[in-house]
């Protein structure tokens, strides 16, 4: 452990989603990127020149000193995660992580003694976080009825770590069979299809409509048509999450709201300015604050705090099964 009082020394891993962690770390005193280990491509390369950082091409080229790591990484490169934990680094990964790979993470970590957590990051927006409470505030009065999800291949881990944030665990999570819309169209067409999936998240009825496209384009696409949305229907109203910049909308039933002559709907998070959202670059700072919680989490451990519950090992292990349940389905 070093000095509390000297910055933590960051090794940002990839050149795609590591530009995020660099721009979300501009400016902190806790926290401070020393390198980029990335494959040396022309990106990566004016990457690391952008903000006058030592490029690496593999973890046996690192220094020593190097406090964490912040692994933006694909899948592909999990060897790389799992050296870096073997080498005795700290690692904030990247979602989505499959539970095979994380269940081995948290083993090397624990053999070695150092930390392991997963940046979901998604459920640090403010839309979600308001959701997430007003959820918690509706089961105390009526219990859930129904639960609709409506997301994208890519969106499909961040829509499940929102609903795991707000339901306190997916474990129970059980389907049926998916169906996909249009079908009989052939893979190569330019069209998108639908996959929906129905089951059960323990006694209460889900149903799940993922945009799966034929050839999948990368994040940010605007061939994806939604980013993610969430519907949980109570006998007192429904509780509605229409994107991940929100807004939260509360529908009051509308038979038990006559009495009372209260309002049938209103808006409870995900918004500071009225009935209008937050704008793209609002949205982008946001997210960028909510990187900065996910490094602060990791950086608490470090102190000798205990993880926080959404990045314990019991929580990311069913995270993961619960997306490989769902993800497995889509283009069976």
């Amino acid at each position: 452990m070093i000095e509390s009082s000297a910055p933590y020394r960051a090794l940002v891993c990839g050149s795609n989603y590591g530009r995020v962690y660099l721009e979300a770390l501009a400016g902190q005193e806790r926290v401070r990127p020393v390198g980029l280990l990335a494959s040396g491509s022309e990106r990566s390369r004016a990457l690391a020149g952008k903000h006058g950082l030592p490029l690496y091409r593999s973890a046996s080229e690192l220094p020593a000193g190097i406090d964490l790591a912040l692994a933006a990484l694909p899948s592909s490169a999990n060897d790389v995660v799992l050296e870096l934990l073997e080498r005795g680094v700290p690692v904030l990964c990247e979602h989505p992580r499959s539970p095979t790979f994380v269940q081995q993470a948290f083993e090397i970590a624990k053999h070695v003694g150092v930390a392991f957590q997963i940046n979901g990051h998604f459920g640090d927006l403010p839309a979600a976080r308001s959701f997430a409470e007003v959820f918690r505030k509706q089961v105390s009065v009526s219990p859930p009825r129904f639960l609709q999800v409506t997301g994208q291949e890519r969106s499909l881990y961040a829509v499940l770590d929102v609903l795991d944030r707000a339901w306190g665990g997916l474990e129970a999570l059980k389907l049926r069979e998916a169906s996909v819309d249009n079908e009989r169209e052939p893979r190569s067409s330019s069209s998108t299809a639908w996959a929906h999936l129905a089951g059960t998240l323990g006694e209460v009825p889900i149903d799940l409509r993922i945009q799966v496209p034929p050839v999948s384009p990368p994040d940010g696409s605007p061939s994806y048509w939604v980013d993610l949305q969430l519907a949980v229907g109570f006998d007192t109203g429904v509780l509605s999450l229409l994107s991940l910049a929100g807004p939260v909308v509360w529908n009051r039933n509308l038979a038990r709201s006559a009495a009372e002559d209260r309002a049938l709907w209103e808006l409870v998070g995900g918004s500071s300015q009225g009935i209008q959202g937050p704008s793209p670059s609002e949205l982008r700072r946001a997210r960028e604050e909510a990187n900065r919680a996910a490094v602060g989490r990791l950086v608490q451990v470090l102190e000798g705090a205990d993880p926080e519950p959404v990045v314990t090992r019991h929580r990311l292990l069913a995270l993961a099964r619960a997306w490989e349940l769902v993800g497995s389905r889509l283009r069976s």
